[in-house]
């Protein structure tokens, strides 16, 4: 039989395919299924890309590649690595066994199931159209497997599940939720022994491990990588397996022979995106988020340079609407915080919120601190919430600081409405939503000449151990809890905090 002659067009597309079929960064153009937002290419997704290619090549070598990946947010890493990248190589090898984990099973399902959905398309089939499908039996989002072939797909939390199950390819993606797990010692060390014991102890003799994330902290699972392969740091171990280290900054003058562009995807972003994202963060969050290089955090954390100091009787600013005020109070009420050499003061100060596109304005007027037993403390608490009116107290009310709420609840019943106060995350998490307010010189604090020498000492030896942090709580505590009174007064629904710090 006289097969048809090929036309330019077959010429073509046979190219494109067969490329496609060795390279990861073609493999993704030909399989791209977000029609709503086209795929944009920056260098730092060639260099990835590449990176995987090769990795290919050296595992049907016997070579085994082991990267750890730094990529800020929003920047396509987890489309190479958690997506594109396991659906190109279940197509390359059906019988790879592929593990993906993050820090809860909902994240790495939610790849699976994507990876699913671009292996199903007609795009999928036209590049590997010897692919046999999945097993219907196993076609789970935790567990789906090739049908009549080795192949799988594993999608698990950190907390566990690895046990029993074997892998070519580990990808982890994102090993932390957020800053409060990040900073979290007893999360740090769980998760580092969850990669070490659970994780690596699954891989096969030659395998493939990506570990990429948004990097929160210096002790963070890369972090723990790169200490223990690192001769002279104290976490080295000598036979820790070596990792290649992938990092982009989102700022950095290496990014203009590249990009040509201080910033790192200027074919998605522009300089005002990325300005602002350096703007709304503190110094300690943009080294982390963007530049992918954290630092430990000491005294200090709280810049006072640029706080706006108001004496009693000197006016705030004026605003387009009205401030919207509460007082959150920080109470010495326990044994353990009254009798000492050194007790905790009982502080207190009406906070408001100005909240701006730009940033938020954050103001703290009558502010107080002060040590009393707790008849003079009592009688202190009563006048100024007297003085207030109507504007509400508030106290944190979780676990141990339950008796501080029924304190001044019991304090100021029939005086005042005393709402409790519900934090998420340690004192430094919290401290940090305002740190870039700090920075940015939107803080003003209205306060008698005593009470700032005072708050100032507080506020700017935060968070060094053994200093006294009762009116940073009031100023930190009271930030969130007056952001849930601009909800509240909006007529929006309220919750108790912020949500989750700026961005996963």
């Amino acid at each position: 039989m006289i097969q048809p002659k090929a036309t330019p067009h077959d010429i073509h597309k046979a190219c494109i395919l067969a490329r496609a079929r060795t390279s990861m960064l073609e493999s993704m153009r030909h399989l791209w299924n977000n029609p709503s937002e086209p795929l944009l290419v920056g260098y730092h997704t060639k260099v990835l890309c590449a990176k995987i290619d090769k990795a290919k090549i050296d595992f049907k070598n016997g070579i085994s590649t082991r990267l750890t990946v730094t990529i800020p947010f929003r920047h396509g890493k987890s489309d190479i690595s958690s997506r594109y990248g396991p659906a190109d190589l279940l197509g390359w090898d059906p019988d790879l066994e592929i593990m993906l984990a993050s820090y809860a099973s909902d994240l790495s399902e939610d790849f699976s199931r994507d990876i699913k959905a671009i292996m199903d398309s007609d795009a999928y089939r036209e590049l590997y159209p010897e692919f046999p499908g999945w097993d219907p039996l196993t076609n789970a989002a935790s567990k789906r497997r090739v049908f009549n072939r080795r192949g799988k797909i594993q999608a698990l939390g950190m907390r566990g599940g690895a046990t029993g199950k074997g892998a070519h390819v580990l990808v982890l993606d994102d090993t932390f939720k957020n800053r409060e797990e990040a900073e979290s010692p007893t999360l740090r060390k769980s998760r580092w022994d969850s990669f070490r014991d659970d994780f690596f102890s699954r891989l096969a003799p030659v395998h493939i491990i990506i570990v990429v994330q948004t990097r929160w902290h210096v002790g963070d699972t890369i972090g723990m990588i790169e200490a223990a392969g690192t001769i002279g740091d104290e976490a080295y171990v000598e036979d820790f397996p070596k990792f290649e280290k992938v990092h982009f900054r989102a700022r950095g003058e290496e990014n203009i022979e590249n990009t040509g562009s201080e910033f790192l995807f200027p074919a998605r972003f522009n300089d005002e995106w990325y300005k602002a994202q350096f703007g709304v963060r503190s110094d300690y969050a943009a080294a982390s988020l963007l530049q992918g290089e954290p630092y430990l955090r000491g005294g200090n954390m709280l810049k006072l340079d640029n706080v706006n100091w108001l004496n009693p009787g000197q006016s705030f600013p004026t605003f387009d609407e009205d401030p919207h005020w509460i007082r959150h109070w920080d109470i010495a009420h326990s044994k353990k915080e009254v009798a000492t050499d050194d007790p905790d003061y009982t502080a207190g100060g009406r906070v408001a919120v100005i909240e701006r596109p730009e940033g938020n304005i954050l103001l703290v007027d009558d502010l107080h601190a002060f040590r009393e037993e707790a008849t003079g403390r009592n009688a202190k608490i009563i006048e100024i919430a007297t003085r207030d009116k109507n504007i509400p107290q508030s106290v944190e009310a979780n676990g141990a600081q339950k008796s501080a709420y029924t304190t001044l609840r019991d304090i100021l019943k029939g005086k005042a409405v005393v709402t409790p106060f519900y934090p998420v995350g340690d004192k430094v998490t919290r401290a940090g939503y305002i740190e870039p307010i700090f920075e940015a010189g939107n803080v003003y604090i209205r306060c008698n000449p005593v009470t700032k020498v005072l708050a100032e000492t507080h506020l700017g030896s935060f968070p060094m151990v053994g200093v006294h942090d009762d009116i940073v709580d009031v100023v930190s505590d009271g930030y969130q809890e007056a952001l849930r009174r601009n909800t509240m007064t909006s007529g929006l629904s309220a919750t108790n905090n912020m949500d989750e710090a700026f961005v996963q």
